[in-house]
């Protein structure tokens, strides 16, 4: 056993039925799949030991991904392509691991900001146009529910790019706060 963790950065696809499983489950399936690869994780201490291995930002259930990733302690090193092949050989339909590989820890696996693209119908295009330009023009806030902290949209929000039928966004994880797609989705929808 080491006494350095080894931080193994995995990302994948989440697509087809497997969208529609909530992040919660997710999280099974792959804790699920990384101990039926046979690769030594390590587990936490205490009475209940779990799998060391950390997520980042949840998707709303029924939105595919294709650039998602979780980190997994190993207790010693591994070849990333063999884990990968592991990882798809364990993971269900519409899971699908696209890379892994070894980073320094966790402050390298910080996610900073977040990509989005969304197909949107005739009936919205309106809409969309009049809150943004809303979101450009005023201090538009959201309260956040867990601790009421008042978050301006416009200070969240990189770039984005609407031309009526693809709306592409990119939110932005900062120290203090950030915007969750569905908070930010809510104000369109």
């Amino acid at each position: 056993m080491r006494d350095e963790p080894v931080y193994l950065q995995v990302m994948y696809s989440k697509g087809g039925l497997m969208r529609f499983i909530s992040h919660r489950d997710l999280i099974q399936v792959i804790k699920q799949a990384v101990v039926r690869t046979g690769y030594r994780v390590s587990y936490s201490q205490g009475f209940n030991p779990r799998p060391r291995i950390s997520f980042f930002n949840p998707l709303p259930v029924g939105v595919e991904s294709h650039c998602e990733r979780f980190c997994v302690n190993l207790e010693e090193y591994a070849d990333p392509a063999e884990v990968k092949h592991a990882l798809n050989r364990n993971f269900p339909d519409g899971l699908y691991c696209m890379q892994a590989s070894y980073i320094n820890g966790k402050k390298d696996a910080e996610v900073v900001s977040s990509q989005y693209r969304l197909d949107v119908e005739n009936e919205y295009v309106k809409g969309i146009e009049q809150k943004l330009r809303q979101i450009e023009e005023t201090n538009l806030s959201i309260t956040k529910e867990r601790n009421n902290k008042k978050i301006t949209v416009k200070d969240k929000i990189g770039i984005y790019r609407f031309d009526g039928s693809e709306f592409c966004f990119t939110l932005k994880n900062t120290p203090n706060g950030s915007v969750s797609v569905k908070e930010f989705l809510k104000l369109f929808f």
